[in-house]
C-alpha cells in the first residue's frame, strides 16, 4: 500500500464512521491497520535508509574521506532527528488520548500515571492543545486533592494530640 492508498482507505472509514454500525467501522479499521503491516513489510522503510547512510559514512571515514563521511553523518542524524521529534509528538499525543480514556473509565490511577509522561514529554517536544490543558487540569486537581488530604490528616493528627494532652495530668 502506498500512500495514496492510504489516504483513499482512510477517507472510506472516516466517511462509513457517521452511517455504518460501530462493528463496521471497526472491522474496516482492523482490515487498514492488517494490509498497513502487511504493506510494511514488503516495502523498506527510513530506518533501512539510515542504516545505508550510515554504512556509507562509515566506510568514507575508514577510507579516510572525512568531509563527505561527516556530510554523510549528518544526512543520518537529520533523518534520525526527524523521526525523534515526529514520533515523540506522535507518542504525547497518544498518551493525552489515553490520559482522558482512562480518566473517563474511571481510572484516575492510570490516567495520573500517563499525565505525568505526558508533562514529561510536552518539555521536549511542546505543544498548547486543549488536550495537553486537559492533562494539566487532572494533575492540577490531583495535586489540590492530595493537599487538602494532607491537610485533614494533620488536623486529625493535632486534634488527637490536643486530647491527648487535656486527658493527661501535668507534674506541677
Amino acid at each position: 500500500m502506498r500512500k495514496a492508498g492510504w489516504s483513499k482507505a482512510i477517507i472510506g472509514v472516516l466517511k462509513q464512521e457517521e452511517t455504518a454500525s460501530s462493528a463496521t467501522v471497526v472491522a474496516q479499521y482492523n482490515r487498514l491497520i492488517a494490509k498497513l503491516r502487511q504493506a510494511s513489510k514488503a516495502h523498506v522503510s527510513d530506518w533501512e535508509l539510515g542504516e545505508a547512510l550510515n554504512l556509507r559514512a562509515s566506510y568514507l571515514e575508514r577510507r579516510g574521506r572525512f568531509k563527505e563521511a561527516l556530510a554523510g553523518y549528518r544526512q543520518v542524524v537529520e533523518l534520525r532527528r526527524g523521526h525523534l521529534v515526529s514520533n515523540g509528538h506522535s507518542l504525547a499525543s497518544a498518551l493525552e488520548a489515553t490520559v482522558r480514556a482512562a480518566n473517563s473509565a474511571g481510572q484516575r490511577k492510570q490516567a495520573l500515571a500517563h499525565a505525568q509522561e505526558v508533562v514529561k514529554l510536552r518539555g521536549e517536544y511542546p505543544d498548547s492543545s486543549g488536550a495537553l490543558q486537559e492533562v494539566v487540569r487532572l494533575l492540577h486537581d490531583e495535586w489540590k486533592r492530595q493537599n487538602a488530604l494532607a491537610s485533614r490528616q494533620q488536623l486529625r493528627r493535632l486534634k488527637r494530640f490536643e486530647a491527648r494532652a487535656r486527658r493527661r495530668p501535668t507534674k506541677e
